[in-house]
């Protein structure tokens, strides 16, 4: 898979399943009730994420495609696709009517938010010299 795309694939797809797991943990640790259906609580929040997510992966795609065009350096690169991703998950929560007032809105956002900084800055942006695809694109040329 080429690394323009693979990158924010992975970025989206770790905030989505990270995200998700932190939010269902914070819920339910604050829950004044035992929590019952955890599972299907995560399952469901996974669901809706990357269904409500995508947008925001199509953005990280195309600003990856384009940063990449430039001259920048790579730690430049993971730094504003971070910045970027950061942004879509509150413009997404934005759309979706939280309203950043409550403790709980913010640590729902953050739940998502930290996981797309994190993979953004830790998952390798270009592939490395001995991966097949630059074997690949090497041998036909």
């Amino acid at each position: 898979m080429n690394y323009r795309l693979s990158y924010p694939f992975k970025i989206w797809l770790t905030s989505t399943l990270v995200g998700t797991l932190l939010f269902v943990i914070y819920f339910s640790m604050v829950s004044a009730a035992p929590f019952e259906g955890v599972f299907t609580f995560f399952i469901f929040g996974f669901f809706a994420a990357l269904g409500t997510s995508i947008p925001a992966f199509f953005i990280l795609w195309l600003c990856l495609y384009l940063l990449t065009k430039t001259s920048l350096s790579t730690q430049k690169i993971r730094i504003i696709i971070a910045i970027v991703g950061t942004v879509c998950c509150t413009l997404l929560f934005n759309t979706l009517g939280v309203s950043y007032a409550a403790t709980s809105d913010l640590v729902l956002i953050g739940a998502y938010a930290l996981p797309v900084i994190v993979s953004a800055l830790v998952y390798p942006l270009r592939p490395s010299p001995s991966s097949n695809l630059v074997k690949h694109s090497s041998e036909m040329a």
